[in-house]
């Protein structure tokens, strides 16, 4: 499955966006997703001590399409 073509629904504006589509920015602790119309944060991706912390707080929905 192709992450990058999986549709986000922000909380805070109801816009629907690729994940490909997003605002994503690397140089933080972690990877910070933004939604590209209001900024809301969408994810928060950390990665330490071999583990991986996903919030999704400001994702309302994350939609995955089956592969045709």
């Amino acid at each position: 499955m192709e992450m990058t073509t999986a549709e986000t629904t922000c909380a805070a504006c109801g816009a629907v966006n690729a994940v490909g589509r997003v605002d994503v920015y690397l140089q933080a602790p972690g990877v910070v997703v933004r939604c590209p119309g209001c900024e809301q944060v969408l994810m928060r991706i950390v990665h330490g001590r071999g583990r991986y912390w996903v919030d999704l707080r400001g994702t309302r929905c994350l939609e995955f399409a089956e592969p045709e």
